[in-house]
């Protein structure tokens, strides 16, 4: 995730995207809430402290040690900071997928961004 946002502020894309409707699931329990919401927040402090240990623990599927490195350098380098969370819904395409707005700051640009988190057995993780 944060590659596909360093990107898009490399190559000066500030298009917003807006997340897509929940389709007429069940309403999002307050416990998976809570739990989809401290995990985006878990993975985007890894990410700003640079923490390669406790990544690979908050993503879906595999992370190497090259690939956190370059996820953390895209980070810093654009001078990446979360702000806060701004809420999270089920994603109507899987209701065990939950989708989570963050407000992000960029330098002096704030943005907000959406991650996809999904339960991986009994931890929840942002899907890359």
């Amino acid at each position: 995730m944060a590659v596909r946002v360093a990107r898009g502020l490399a190559q000066g894309c500030v298009r917003k995207r807006a997340a897509p409707e929940p389709s007429a699931v069940a309403p999002l329990s307050d416990v998976y809430r809570k739990a989809a919401e401290e995990t985006a927040q878990r993975y985007l402090g890894a990410l700003q402290a640079k923490d390669c240990a406790s990544l690979p623990s908050l993503v879906k599927g595999p992370l190497s040690a090259e690939e956190c490195q370059h996820d953390v350098k895209a980070f810093a380098e654009h001078d990446a900071e979360l702000v806060r969370v701004v809420g999270a819904k089920l994603d109507g395409r899987d209701p065990s997928a939950i989708l989570v707005t963050v407000l992000l700051r960029f330098g002096a640009t704030r943005r907000e961004e959406v991650f996809r988190v999904e339960r991986d057995g009994s931890q929840w993780k942002v899907h890359r």
